[in-house]
């Protein structure tokens, strides 16, 4: 009794809470651990090694349509802002059937200012004058049918084909009037509802011809998705790009965004438990020492992979799997304050601070 007594007392000035426990009249010591708050180990310092690369990973561009290189915008290293040409196709079929829809969309475009417009104000004098011409006309003809009717009816010798004759004249010049009566207040009125819309649609169908033309000329350019540098060339002028042919280049650029630096680090998995966003990051070269940049954790991957940056360390474990986890680069940190200078692809080591 005294023994389990001392051990008691022994336990109980320790770091672990007894508890006891009678079983067939033996006294069972069991011990729990000191809560988690007491064991949990603090964050501790690490490094890992990481690449530079832009705001987003490598952009690699391909065209979706066959062609004949025709000229390369951009080399290796050149930055180009957004919506700059990269690298172009010939395509001069494309070009022309541009053209030819914009033609069109013109045409179309006037169809529907006439209708909507309707006659000029000259056009309709012109109009109104060939109505008082025809007036006049009928005016004369009526004027001799009656002369000679009434010499028919006096007894003068005048035959009855010579009468019917100037009647047909009449009759004539009568009809002819009422056309170009017509067609003067015709020029009057305003342009109909149904002309228009029918103007409209045809118009509609000319612009929507030319979006196409226009989309498919656009795919014979591959251009710069944002601010951007060139990392390589894969095509040179005159080479034939095919997506359909397994043995064409599938890209024919490499890109990537440089509005801002990024670092994308390998984190052991020993280590992904010291690991936060916007936890404090130093940025440092192992060739370079004058290459100090700092950072903050961005983004941390949700999926588990291999290593894929290797060190010259001869004892490094590459059976561990890594998580990789996005830095974004503090501007003008580097020595000189020219983060932009820095090649992308560079290998780093991201040192995590508590």
């Amino acid at each position: 009794m005294y023994f389990f007594t001392s051990c008691f007392r022994i336990i109980s000035s320790s770091a672990y809470i007894p508890r006891s426990l009678l079983v067939n009249g033996f006294l069972l010591l069991a011990v729990a651990p000191m809560s988690s708050q007491a064991t949990a180990q603090q964050p501790r310092n690490f490094s890992a090694p990481a690449r530079l690369e832009g705001a987003t990973p490598t952009i690699k561009m391909a065209f979706t349509i066959a062609g004949t290189v025709k000229e390369i915008h951009a080399r290796a290293g050149d930055a180009k802002k957004r919506g700059s040409p990269l690298v172009s196709l010939l395509c001069d079929d494309r070009a022309a059937a541009v053209k030819l829809a914009q033609s069109e969309t013109q045409q179309m475009q006037a169809l529907l200012d006439k209708a909507r417009n309707g006659l000029r104000q000259e056009e309709r004098a012109v109009v109104a004058e060939r109505a008082n011409l025809t007036e006049a006309d009928v005016t004369a003809a009526d004027r001799r049918f009656q002369r000679f009717e009434q010499l028919k009816q006096k007894g003068n010798f005048i035959s009855d084909a010579e009468l019917d004759t100037l009647r047909d004249v009449l009759i004539a010049a009568r009809a002819k009037h009422g056309a170009t009566t017509a067609e003067k207040k015709l020029a009057s009125l305003p342009a109909r509802q149904e002309d228009i819309t029918l103007a409209q649609a045809q118009l509609g169908a000319a612009q929507a011809k030319q979006a196409l033309a226009n989309a498919e000329l656009e795919k014979c350019t591959l251009r710069a998705p944002a601010d951007i540098v060139v990392l390589r060339n894969f095509v040179e002028v005159g080479d034939s790009v095919n997506p359909l042919n397994p043995t064409s280049p599938i890209a024919a650029i490499t890109v990537t965004d440089i509005s801002k630096l990024r670092v994308r680090a390998e984190v052991d998995e020993r280590d992904i438990g010291n690991v936060a966003l916007g936890q404090r990051v130093n940025i440092i070269s192992e060739f370079d020492k004058s290459l100090q940049l700092q950072g903050t954790v961005a983004r941390i991957e949700k999926e588990m992979g291999r290593r894929t940056i290797r060190s010259g360390d001869p004892s490094e474990k590459n059976d561990r799997d890594v998580l990789e986890v996005v830095i974004d680069v503090a501007p003008n940190t580097a020595a000189g304050g020219k983060t932009a200078s820095l090649p992308i692809g560079l290998r780093v080591v991201a040192v995590f601070g508590r």
